[in-house]
């Protein structure tokens, strides 16, 4: 793993950890769907994403934070839990 590379990685997770501890069920009201460029494919109920200019990041109720490099995507969205 490339130091930058390495670099990116921590910040996402710290970015996940700052997360923790501040977040509630009603967060969680989102289906998050995220497709790789290799194709395969993510889908997450009672979920939410947010981004910045390198990672989406998924956050789910029951199924733990994820990070994803966007340049790594081809589709990611949301929709509304019904």
């Amino acid at each position: 793993m490339s130091k930058t590379t390495k670099q990116s990685f921590e910040e996402a997770q710290n970015y996940i950890d700052s997360k923790k501890g501040k977040l509630t069920a009603y967060d969680f009201n989102k289906i998050t769907i995220v497709i790789h460029d290799d194709g395969s494919s993510f889908q997450f109920h009672f979920s939410f994403m947010e981004e910045d200019n390198k990672f989406i990041y998924v956050f789910t109720e029951h199924n733990g934070y994820h990070f994803f490099y966007k340049e790594d995507l081809i589709f990611y969205t949301f929709i509304e839990e019904r």
